[in-house]
């Protein structure tokens, strides 16, 4: 969740900003439910991404944490940034196992299995950090 990632406690109360189309009515439906599910303070619509807030993404859905609400943006950055460097290594060293023939000859079919597995994770990892990163940056 965007909470987590930004590391913000779960017991903080937030304010959270959105932009909806057709789940505009959704969000409205439920709006109790979400400001207690969420633990926020206040949930309110918006035309355009709030000044020093970092979005994330559902659907047709966006939503907004304003940087104030205790994220500390450059500590955020560098976590991240390491992050994805370490990330960037691990798949280095994936694809150089999968495209070693020794490798794909001599090794059981379920270890070729996990290493691709793994190699799909990293990738999806590293698009949700580079995401993160970008969102970090902008705010």
């Amino acid at each position: 969740s965007l909470r987590s990632d930004l590391r913000i406690e779960p017991s903080r109360r937030l304010k959270l900003y959105y932009k909806a189309q057709e789940s505009k009515a959704l969000v409205e439906a439920f709006r109790p439910h979400i400001l207690s599910l969420a633990r926020l303070e206040s949930l309110e619509e918006v035309e355009e991404k709030p000044q020093s807030s970092v979005a994330g993404f559902s659907k047709d859905f966006v939503f907004y944490v304003p940087v104030s609400e205790g994220v500390k943006v450059e500590e955020l950055i560098n976590s991240y940034s390491r992050r994805l460097e370490e990330i960037k290594k691990s798949l280095s060293t994936f694809e150089q196992r999968l495209s070693n023939e020794n490798f794909l000859s001599k090794a059981p079919p379920e270890e070729i299995e996990r290493t691709r597995e793994s190699l799909q994770e990293l990738r999806l990892e590293k698009e949700k950090v580079e995401a993160l990163l970008k969102a970090l940056r902008e705010a």
